[in-house]
């Protein structure tokens, strides 16, 4: 179904050791492993905002966001409940659990951040928080 070379797991060898979620590198890796197989096909690449990420973790969520995609989080019910009233916060990837040293710049993830804040805000508001 898939070239293997496009299924990129936690313990890839093209993974940078220590670089798994939430730091972004998986899904950059996978972005551009996608990028990769079209540009040889003649197909126009992807760029990060047009992809979306199904993540169940919270951890998986930040790093989707700190890559520059869209995140639809699929939390197990635990994981859910443990979050409970921090939904905002994970949706936007601001829960504070990856600490630099990243593929993506800190200033321009800083920016992403403050404009996350402001969405998160307006979660919070539709939400009736």
């Amino acid at each position: 179904m898939f070239d293997k070379t496009l299924m990129i797991r936690g313990d890839d060898p093209r993974l940078p050791e220590g670089k798994g979620k939430p730091a972004p590198d998986i899904f950059l890796l996978a972005l551009r492993a996608l990028n990769e197989s079209l540009a040889a096909s003649g197909q126009p690449e992807i760029h990060p905002e047009e992809c979306l990420v199904f993540e169940d973790s919270v951890p998986g969520v930040e790093a989707g966001r700190r890559a520059g995609m869209q995140v639809a989080w699929c939390p197990h019910q635990g994981v859910l409940g443990a979050y409970k009233g921090r939904e905002a916060s994970v949706l936007a990837g601001l829960t504070g659990e990856y600490r630099g040293g990243g593929t993506n710049d800190d200033a321009e993830w800083e920016s992403k951040r403050e404009e996350w804040s402001s969405k998160e805000e307006n979660l919070l508001e539709s939400e009736g928080k």
